[in-house]
């Protein structure tokens, strides 16, 4: 069992009813054009990084990751994270936190209380 099923999670292109949707809101959305003017290439999807999950409400407040730390400084990415349903504020399904600012580095994880050696604690993004 891998550790997507074992989380009830599955990789959008494996649903091709989600991944045609998928499709078909980037390009109504005009993204295919911006990325490309992003990225001065053509955008791809990854397979690997491309998954539909659900989890349940945290019993705990939970630190934060750095979803790109694990590759290098010359690839070019972008991560787009969409709620399929309901969540944050007001719900019982835990929302996104969203830091307004660019870091240009990765944030060094493991520290000031982080819960995990990879994650971000709180206090180190104050």
């Amino acid at each position: 069992m891998t550790f997507l099923s074992a989380a009830g999670d599955v990789y959008t292109q494996l649903s091709p009813m989600a991944a045609n949707t998928l499709s078909k809101f980037f390009l109504a959305a005009g993204l295919k054009p911006l990325l490309q003017g992003y990225f001065e290439d053509e955008p791809c999807i990854s397979f690997r990084k491309s998954v539909l999950r659900r989890t349940q409400p945290l019993k705990a407040p939970a630190d934060w990751h750095q979803d790109g730390a694990f590759m290098n400084s010359g690839i070019k990415s972008l991560n787009f994270w969409m709620s399929l349903t309901d969540c944050g504020t007001g719900t019982q399904s835990p929302g996104m936190d969203l830091i307004p600012r660019r870091l240009n580095e990765v944030v060094k994880p493991g520290t000031n209380g982080a819960a995990f050696d990879w994650t971000v604690s709180p206090a180190t993004i104050k």
